[in-house]
């Protein structure tokens, strides 16, 4: 990974605030983000206390005009302070091999980002291509009255968000998120705070008719706040592994806590103490998944991947087309859809139909898990692939 050079043409809008970081903490945290080790920003370093206590991206050395002059030695990738870029084109455009030096230019003409190759290649000389659609947006002198943030609040969702907060969880969250960017509310108190929504609306759920019916409207407010965190955590580059484990277990916690509590106000609305037992056998079967799962995303999290991205990656790239069907499978019935499913029947006077469909999908669920991790332990054991026949 070559060096980078940040070229700053207004520095004073460098220290303006944009969604939780100055605008050269964004830069940075980009860059870093998109595997650089070393940056050349060229500009004067502010010399206010505040400035110097702000939060930078670990492991990014600095080097600023006033006090490396020279820029880094060629080859480097030089990026344009007036425009914020997808830390993904940055990544591959400077791992990516160019035949000559190359200037990357917006709609409008202005150059983004610049492949220098040798020191003595000239601007006027490089080869002129367009930045993809979506990959970069202008900063102007207000930010938030600017497309800016609505372009940065589309890194905030996950590539793997299930059909019902895609399209309406997050439109919600979103709205909120906006709004506490600047806010000293931390990712880690909102997720303890949804967190404590959620259990609130589970244990309310034990009561009768109208206390289940506004437990589990809280349930679903828990969900909605729930994707408050995650793109806190994402937009101010504040995602910590702590943070994940709060927010994982917190929602598996709030799942539990709702099915025994389900079953004990359906059983107390008079109908056979079977149904207590549905939600006993469906919150030990969602402890048991959520233990299977966390395990194997902190062994990811080892090697530096997300401490949660879903389910599917339990079937490794080696394991049979129907291990990975079932994996696929198991990661849709993973998602939080089901809260909806839960109102519905709830308003219609019917929770005991998804309570039976809770105490027995979930403990079967926990065993395909059991079954994907069994077979992915397998297909890594060389004894076992001995025994395989050729």
């Amino acid at each position: 990974m070559m060096d980078a050079v940040l070229l700053v043409n207004h520095p004073a809008m460098m220290t303006e605030r944009l969604a939780g970081l100055t605008i050269v903490q964004r830069q940075l945290f980009i860059l870093a983000r998109a595997g650089f080790k070393k940056v050349w920003i060229a500009a004067h370093r502010p010399k206010d206390p505040v400035f110097a206590a702000l939060r930078w991206p670990e492991g990014l050395e600095q080097a600023w005009t006033s006090e490396t002059p020279a820029p880094p030695a060629a080859p480097y990738l030089s990026v344009s302070a007036d425009h914020l870029v997808r830390s993904e084109f940055l990544r591959d455009t400077a791992s990516r091999p160019h035949a000559s030096s190359a200037a990357y230019l917006d709609e409008a003409g202005r150059g983004v980002v610049q492949v220098v190759l040798t020191a003595d290649d000239q601007a006027p000389s490089f080869e002129r291509l367009a930045m993809p659609e979506g990959s970069c947006v202008l900063l102007q002198t207000q930010p938030d009255r600017s497309p800016v943030l609505p372009w940065l609040l589309q890194e905030a969702t996950k590539s793997h968000d299930s059909f019902m907060a895609r399209h309406f969880d997050r439109r919600l969250s979103l709205a909120l998120t906006r709004r506490l960017l600047d806010t000293r509310l931390t990712p880690n108190q909102m997720t303890v705070f949804s967190t404590l929504v959620g259990l609130t609306g589970a244990l309310l759920t034990a009561g009768g008719r109208l206390a289940m019916t506004l437990g589990v409207l809280l349930v679903w407010a828990h969900t909605v706040l729930d994707g408050c965190d995650g793109e806190m955590a994402r937009l101010r580059h504040e995602q910590s592994r702590i943070g994940g484990f709060l927010d994982f277990w917190g929602d598996n916690v709030v799942h539990a806590a709702l099915f025994v509590c389900l079953g004990i106000g359906i059983t107390r609305e008079g109908y056979p103490s079977v149904h207590l037992f549905l939600g006993l056998a469906a919150a030990v079967g969602a402890l048991g998944a959520a233990f299977v799962v966390f395990r194997h995303s902190a062994s990811h999290q080892a090697r530096g991947g997300p401490l949660f991205n879903g389910l599917e990656d339990l079937a490794s790239e080696k394991a049979s087309p129907a291990l990975r069907s079932i994996a696929r499978v198991e990661d849709i019935l993973s998602r939080r859809d089901f809260i909806y499913l839960l109102v519905f029947l709830v308003l219609i006077d019917y929770p005991e139909v998804f309570l039976w469909a809770a105490g027995i999908g979930t403990p079967m669920f926990l065993a395909a898990l059991l079954y994907l991790r069994h077979s992915e332990a397998e297909g890594r054991n060389p004894a076992v692939l001995r025994r395989q026949p050729s």
